[in-house]
């Protein structure tokens, strides 16, 4: 439902479960109409920045594959999907959209699964993420509200060393100053038991984030 290097997106700052979906890779994608139904298939070779998914300092494998069933059902659109990264972890997810002219509402679920030898080196092989949206809207003002909640338990996959649950709300107030321009600010607050570090080192469980932006839909 998020995306990078958009200005589509409800939100200026990338959610917890979308910051660790795939993106930034070269590839092939496929697509092929099947009545009401889209199916995809993509395989990834480059990462553009190996870093993201590098673990123990080792290096990122670059292989990846997707494979994805959408349609609309009822007024709702909607998306399942599979992601392999090569002998590393896998990513099954589902997403659910609905939109009309005064409200938004969107569903995400992740189901991340460590694989290969990273199963061994970990205490819980698997995490499990969801994200809801609603943005409803008010003539030149929308107010998106993201909610979050991940059970990581020791896995490490969305963050490491601490927080084996995470908690995150976003609202995003948004005034039109026309069709195509507008300003964003962002609240966002995010908590995970000692998951992070604040400028003396000291672990913290929260962290508050704040944000603006001016955009202009060309």
């Amino acid at each position: 439902f998020e995306a990078t290097y958009t200005y589509d997106n409800l939100n200026v700052m990338l959610g917890a479960v979308a910051s660790q979906q795939p993106y930034n890779a070269y590839g092939l994608r496929a697509r092929q109409e099947l009545g009401p139904l889209e199916l995809s298939a993509a395989y990834f070779n480059q990462r553009l920045d190996d870093g993201e998914y590098a673990v123990n300092d080792g290096d990122a494998p670059d292989r990846a594959w997707e494979v994805t069933l959408g349609g609309d059902l009822v007024d709702w659109d909607y998306s399942f999907y599979h992601y392999h990264l090569a002998g590393q972890r896998s990513l099954t997810g589902a997403l659910f959209e609905h939109e009309s002219d005064r409200l938004l509402v969107a569903l995400d679920l992740d189901y991340w699964r460590w694989a290969g030898g990273m199963a061994a080196q970990v205490g819980r092989r698997f995490a499990v993420g969801g994200a809801l949206y609603v943005a409803p809207r008010f003539g030149q003002v929308i107010l998106p509200l993201r909610l979050e909640y991940i059970d990581q338990g020791d896995s490490g996959i969305y963050l490491e060393g601490g927080g084996a649950k995470i908690v995150a709300a976003t609202l995003s107030p948004t005034y039109l100053l026309t069709e195509k321009a507008y300003l964003r600010a962002d609240i966002a607050y995010i908590h995970a038991r000692d998951g992070f570090a604040d400028q003396d080192g000291t672990l913290r469980d929260g962290r508050l984030a704040l944000a603006a932006e001016v955009g202009y839909h060309f």
